[in-house]
């Protein structure tokens, strides 16, 4: 008898969890830039987005780094680190929800970033040893 084959359901040909923690591959999310500047000013710590394959509790796990960008250009950029996860089915209470998304648009996923100090990407590269 043979071993059933893993298939794209199938647990073993899914990432695991501390695999994706050990590669740390930072999590993009583009932001309006009003959104960006409040996050830059600190005083947006929790990012909104409608769950779905890209947004949800295997992508945005506690730890994974982050990259805030001010739109799609790579000159306005702000790292950090998810520190909390959930859903929020009554989003419609979150600010400029409905503006964004419409009346009915779903589950919110909510995603706590918590950003690195301004030149902390600086450091930890001229920490490297050169080789």
């Amino acid at each position: 008898m043979r071993a059933a084959q893993p298939t794209s359901e199938s647990p073993t040909s899914v990432a695991r969890p501390s695999l994706r923690k050990a590669l740390g591959s930072a999590l993009f999310i583009p932001l309006k830039a009003e959104y960006f500047d409040a996050f830059e000013r600190k005083e947006k710590t929790t990012e909104y987005r409608l769950r779905g394959p890209r947004w949800n509790a295997r992508t945005c796990w506690i730890g994974r780094p982050v990259v805030l960008s001010r739109g799609y250009g790579k000159h306005r950029r702000l790292s950090g680190k998810i520190v909390g996860f959930h859903y929020d089915t009554l989003p419609e209470k979150i600010p400029n929800w409905i503006a964004c998304y419409g009346p009915r648009a779903g589950v919110a996923a909510c995603i706590a970033i918590a950003l690195d100090p301004p030149n902390a990407r600086a450091e930890a590269r001229r920490e490297q040893p050169k080789t």
